[in-house]
């Protein structure tokens, strides 16, 4: 079959053109239907999505101000008030010191004729003696036996205790060397 084309140059240029012009129409308008229906799918999908969270959203609001979301809420509250007891139970464990090396020791030195009938410490380690003694001599050996130890500083001894010679309840305040307590 032989094939005549018998157009002029400029009406091939011009057919060229149409044609080329129809296959960016074709798809141009293909892509443009595909875009909006992508965008038709994406709004669909956002409405789905913005009616479930709109859903979840009330029932978590429901929850809360039912008796569950009450229960829960005072959880929180108990959960919070046990982690700063639980935080102040460390702080202290981590400042405590042991006092059972200055007891064993206060044991050694105390004389016979001397019976201790309270012991109290204070946080800053200032400590207060009370007991009973039979002799004045026995009360004077344990004072001179707390400032010879090395555990004391700063021992009080209140005029009270020399003014019998028989039967003394005495007093002794003093802070204990902090730097020979066991952590």
């Amino acid at each position: 079959m032989i094939k005549l084309n018998l157009l002029p140059p400029a009406e091939k240029k011009i057919l060229a053109a149409e044609q080329i012009q129809r296959w960016i129409l074709f798809y141009g308008s293909s892509i443009l239907a595909i875009f909006l229906a992508f965008i038709t799918l994406l709004a669909a999908e956002w409405f789905y999505i913005s009616v479930q969270l709109k859903s979840a959203s009330e029932s978590f609001a429901a929850l809360q101000s039912g008796a569950q979301g009450q229960d829960l809420k005072s959880q929180e509250g108990l959960i919070k008030d046990l982690n700063r007891q639980l935080e102040n139970i460390s702080q202290i464990q981590q400042n405590h010191k042991s006092f059972s090396a200055f007891l064993v020791a206060l044991t050694e030195f105390t004389p016979a004729g001397i019976k201790i009938t309270n012991i109290s410490i204070d946080e800053k380690w200032q400590a207060i003696i009370t007991g009973h003694a039979a002799l004045r001599d026995d009360m004077l050996a344990f004072k001179e036996a707390l400032e010879k130890s090395g555990w004391t500083e700063n021992l009080e001894s209140p005029l009270a205790n020399l003014l019998k010679q028989t039967d003394i309840n005495f007093y002794f305040k003093f802070g204990i060397k902090t730097d020979l307590l066991v952590q």
